[in-house]
């Protein structure tokens, strides 16, 4: 009876072993690779927000360093609108 019990064991290792290796495999040729270029798409979409971003923030600075009455006019403007809205 344990010699029974002792070949269940060694069959169960052994099928438990072989369905390591196939997960293995699925995640080395699969998943790691698809994970990789989801990052790279990230990535690049994050560069090119960060990019853009930048480039309004440097077109705003040179409106602000060009016009700064307006600037604070607008921004005056602003703060009450939203201290109104906020208000009510």
């Amino acid at each position: 009876m344990g010699t029974t019990t002792g070949r269940a064991i060694d069959a169960a290792e052994q099928t438990v072993a072989g369905l390591r290796r196939k997960v293995e495999t699925v995640m080395d040729e699969q998943v790691t690779p698809a994970l990789a270029g989801a990052a790279d798409a990230v990535q690049a979409k994050a560069e090119d927000v960060y990019g853009r971003a930048k480039a309004e923030a440097d077109t705003l600075a040179a409106h602000v360093r060009n016009r700064p009455l307006t600037s604070v006019a607008l921004a005056a403007v602003a703060g009450f609108v939203a201290a109104r809205i906020i208000g009510r």
